[in-house]
């Protein structure tokens, strides 16, 4: 990822593969983090 890329000039699969990255140590399985994505994404305004 680029320094100059903001989160918001990052498209939706970009943001995805970003927080699969940053959350891949903490979680057990890819689909726990589905999980928490989706979440997120229904709860934005």
């Amino acid at each position: 990822m680029k320094e100059s890329n903001t989160w918001a000039s990052l498209s939706s699969n970009e943001k995805k593969d970003t927080i699969k990255d940053l959350a891949a140590p903490f979680f057990i399985n890819n689909d726990e983090i589905e999980e928490i994505i989706d979440t997120f994404k229904n709860s934005a305004p």
